[in-house]
């Protein structure tokens, strides 16, 4: 039987490895609730903000695709892209909880 400290150990080592997709569950007699509930509380709303800003990066990829088809292409839209496509890849390396 794992003991709080081990889940608490193995649960850090997921969320190091960008693994936000799960919830700290401890026995009932385990100490550490409160603490346990903090994390999986963060890990909630991280993983809120992370399908957030995911969903937000395809709608600027796609208002993009409409930009380019009615003016062309330009710098700025270019670097604005290439922004996004940073953030896309920073992104994808999540594994969370999608909204």
């Amino acid at each position: 039987f794992a003991g709080p400290l081990y889940r608490f150990e193995v649960s850090l080592d997921k969320m190091i490895n960008e693994d936000l997709s799960f919830n700290i569950v401890l026995r009932k007699k385990d100490e550490c609730q409160t603490l346990a509930d903090k994390i999986n509380l963060f890990n909630s709303n991280l993983s809120s903000n992370l399908s957030t800003m995911t969903a937000m990066a395809a709608e600027i990829e796609t208002q993009h695709e409409k930009l380019k088809e009615k003016y062309g292409t330009s710098d700025v839209l270019g670097n604005a892209v290439k922004a996004n496509t940073r953030m896309k890849d920073i992104l994808s390396g999540y594994k969370f909880k999608r909204a």
